[in-house]
């Protein structure tokens, strides 16, 4: 994407906002006005009250334009709170909109992509809420001011013009040479930043793995090349950013000192007068420090653009939705599935596939390790499309569905059956609003977990720790049962369970009260039995059917 149509959906962002900013931005205008009439009131002094009156009349001017300057002090003030509140809003809405993009866009499973919009999140908006800092407050009041001082500097003394035009070309050339460079070093700083902080996150993920295998060495020499990497190029920026600055401060040195040898002569030549000077010295002072001020906030702006087109690629390169549907189910739990082929690659990893399941009727699937048995739950789920053919739930095909209000009537387990941190009821009833503590527990008795939360300390309010692998799974089924969906996805869901624990679970989930549409994936040819039917998958295909 363009860096100019990056900036455009940067720049739309701020529409709703718009007022606020147009106030903002008139806040900086009258605060720039103020100064000028600051220097003409000191012109004003020098001519009338210190030329005729003396030193002791000078006290009511200078109390006035004490006066005057607080109040630009104090607009200023005004200024920047309005428009840091506006930043913080853009950026809020940003962060949503990635946060949402990600559900949407995210492989499932997939550790890469949730390193990459980790970053885009956390460190990117980062750098773009402190550019835009930089840009609202310290970039956009500047380049105000400085079109107020250029056109009072010329109305002040039009002589003294040339001082500043001086400046130009060695403005060009820090800018062609100091500039680029810094620019180039801030892109390559971000994506240094962005490796290194990858590598900790999976250093620390494989810390217990290090540790068992003895393998700190290796890993503290595998962690320097990107820790060192990130030294070098902080170091380059930072010393490119400070020469930067030193650079324009000495320009605007330069324009002070030819400022002063110009307007000596005009007044010693009496072209101007020395009222003139001072007022148009003070000007020019006031310009030399917005200035200054923006180029020590360059680095800041440049790096917020930089993560702008960073953001920007990362939502370009995303995946659509599998579907966009908008039909809101009621559901009953049957699934008919339709000549449906699917692949990673270049070999399908399913095959023409055909399968229909009734309401309330409870399928197993088996077979052997990558023969697909998750990625058919996860295409039934919606979690992304299939090459080919076609998924009906209740006889309405999955891409006119509304996915999130299907996926709220469906109790689903994975084999990463993750814990929250939170209570034992916020665990279970998580994404059930109304899923109260009668519900929780029901779900929780089915599951089997009932004896073990009631004997810990708070029972359903405790926060689950050190748990064994059987009670964290009960947890997880619990989480799958909560308000009786109608359909339920589990894939080997009794890992780690007793044998009579599982039996009584699906007991429980064939009677009179509750009977749901069940999808297992499972290597226990015993559970499996115990359902209506068995189907394997072998080389991406249903080849046997057995009934329990």
């Amino acid at each position: 994407m363009r860096r100019r149509e990056v900036l455009g959906t940067y720049l739309r962002a701020y529409w709703p906002y718009h007022w606020a900013l147009l106030l903002s931005a008139s806040l900086s205008v009258a605060q720039s006005l103020l100064l000028v009439l600051l220097a003409l009131a000191i012109k004003s002094t020098f001519d009338q009250v210190l030329a005729r009156s003396g030193f002791a009349m000078l006290v009511l001017p200078c109390a006035a334009i004490l006066a005057v300057a607080t109040c630009a002090a104090g607009l200023n003030v005004l200024a920047r709170d309005r428009a840091l509140r506006i930043t913080k809003y853009v950026v809020r809405d940003m962060r949503m909109g990635l946060l949402e993009d990600a559900y949407v866009q995210l492989a499932f499973g997939g550790i890469e992509d949730r390193l990459s919009w980790h970053s885009a999140i956390v460190q990117d908006t980062e750098r773009v809420d402190v550019g835009s800092n930089a840009v609202i407050t310290v970039a956009l009041p500047s380049v105000i001011t400085a079109g107020i001082f250029l056109v009072a500097m010329v109305v002040l003394a039009p002589p003294l013009l040339f001082a500043a035009l001086c400046a130009v070309p060695f403005a060009v050339l820090s800018q062609r040479f100091l500039g680029r460079t810094l620019q180039m070093l801030v892109t390559r700083f971000r994506q240094s930043f962005q490796a290194f902080d990858e590598t900790i996150l999976a250093a620390l993920r494989r810390a217990d793995l290090t540790r068992l295998r003895g393998a700190q060495a290796m890993e503290m020499a595998r962690q320097a090349a990107p820790i060192d990497d990130l030294r070098r190029i902080s170091g380059r920026m930072a010393w490119t950013s400070t020469a930067y600055s030193l650079a324009q401060g000495w320009i605007v040195t330069l324009v002070g000192v030819i400022t002063l040898l110009i307007g000596g002569s005009a007044v010693a030549t009496e072209q101007i007068s020395l009222s003139s000077l001072a007022a148009y010295y003070f000007v020019l002072t006031q310009l030399g420090s917005s200035l200054n001020a923006l180029w020590i906030a360059l680095p800041q702006i440049l790096a917020g653009f930089d993560s702008l087109d960073n953001i920007a690629r990362l939502r370009q390169a995303g995946r659509a939705a599998p579907w966009s549907g908008a039909r809101k189910p009621v559901l009953r739990g049957g699934i008919q599935i339709r000549k449906l082929t699917f692949s990673y690659g270049s070999d399908p990893l399913l095959r023409e596939i055909d399968l229909v399941i009734a309401p309330g009727e409870r399928v197993a699937i088996m077979g052997a390790n990558g023969s697909g048995k998750s990625t058919l739950a996860h295409l039934i789920l919606g979690l992304m499309p299939p090459q080919s053919g076609e998924i009906l739930i209740d006889g309405v095909p999955l891409r006119e569905l509304d996915l999130a209000a299907y996926r709220r009537q469906v109790g689903v387990m994975m084999q990463d059956n993750l814990l929250l941190a939170g209570s034992v009821l916020e665990n279970i009833a998580y994404g059930r609003d109304d899923a109260g503590i009668d519900r929780v527990r029901e779900a929780a008795m089915r599951a089997g977990a009932d004896g073990f939360v009631q004997a810990m300390p708070g029972g359903y309010h405790a926060v689950p720790a050190g748990l064994s692998g059987g009670q964290s799974q009960m947890l997880g089924l619990a989480r799958a049962l909560v308000g009786r969906p109608p359909l339920l996805i589990l894939d080997e869901p009794t890992n780690h369970l007793d044998r009579a624990v599982a039996r009584a679970l699906f007991d429980s989930l064939a009677g009179p009260d509750y009977c749901p549409t069940i999808l297992l994936i499972t290597h226990d040819r015993e559970l499996a039995g115990r359902l209506d039917r068995c189907l394997t998958l072998d080389s991406g295909t249903l080849v046997a059917t057995s009934h329990g």
